[in-house]
């Protein structure tokens, strides 16, 4: 088996990847990887040992009210254990940003991974998920989150500025301008 770039320390930057074929267009994923890995050298922390940190951002338009959200797992060396870009339907911004939420929650319930840090740069949003600030727009979509916590005691929530979160903002971007497959899901066990 050969070492990732993360387990050997050093940053792939991706150079080797080629444009993928998808129907009749090229999709260059080049700068979303170069997203996954500029990260750590823009804030990103990695989370403590046996945590996975989940980073979760949402692109929206107002004028077309077009949306998407991108989700990154990564474990606690910072190696990319999956992620999904979503196309999403919401009203507004911050609709975007707690539906985003909930579907990397959903998937963090799905896969049972007890312990994980959910970051957003979405201050609202977190603040609603730690049980303060909670806005009716989102209120029911916080609940759902809220639900699933019971069943996973040591999730967590927490703000942090958009330089820690570029990669899951580059998916966002990526998938809102329908750069990225329908239903991209990424995982290494598929790749």
């Amino acid at each position: 088996m050969s070492k990732s770039p993360a387990r050997e320390g050093g940053a792939h930057l991706g150079h080797d990847l080629q444009p993928i074929r998808i129907a009749d267009s090229t999709i260059n994923l080049f700068p979303l990887f170069m997203s996954l890995t500029i990260d750590q050298y823009r804030g990103w922390r990695r989370p403590e040992r046996g945590v996975i940190k989940c980073n979760v951002d949402a692109s929206f338009s107002p004028q077309t009210r077009n949306s998407a959200g991108g989700i990154v797992f990564r474990d606690d060396i910072g190696e990319v254990s999956g992620g999904a870009a979503k196309i999403l339907y919401a009203n507004s911004a911050l609709g975007a940003e707690a539906l985003i939420l909930r579907e990397a929650t959903l998937m963090a319930a799905n896969m049972d991974m007890q312990r994980v840090t959910f970051e957003s740069d979405n201050k609202q949003v977190i603040e609603a998920c730690t049980g303060r600030n909670l806005k009716g727009e989102i209120e029911q979509i916080i609940r759902d989150i809220r639900n699933w916590k019971i069943n996973f005691p040591s999730w967590s929530f927490i703000w942090i500025p958009r330089t820690g979160n570029q990669s899951a903002h580059s998916i966002a971007d990526l998938k809102k301008q329908r750069n990225l497959p329908p239903n991209w899901i990424w995982s290494p066990l598929l790749h």
